[in-house]
């Protein structure tokens, strides 16, 4: 099947049997009850996964930096004060 018969196919099914009557129904004139539950996690599924991402991001490009960057310098000890005697 080409792209131009399966697009073809696809507007023939989103056409057919009523499915754009109902789908604006339901859409536009809000023919079901309201669910909180389905609303809260319309909301709370994308944050959270972006919020995964972007925490995900900076832990790699903190371990990254920390890999790359070059070994500190220690620095001689101190002799401490001096005790005359």
């Amino acid at each position: 099947m080409n792209l131009f018969g399966g697009l073809a196919m696809i507007v023939r099914l989103c056409s057919s049997d009523g499915i754009p009557r109902r789908s604006l129904g339901v859409a536009l004139l809000g023919l079901h009850p309201f669910n909180p539950i389905k609303a809260g996690l319309t909301y709370l599924v994308p944050f959270c996964v972006a919020t995964y991402g972007a925490v995900s991001y900076r832990l790699a490009a903190r371990r990254l930096q920390k890999a790359a960057a070059p070994p500190e310098a220690h620095a001689p000890p101190s002799p401490g004060p001096e005790i005359k005697g």
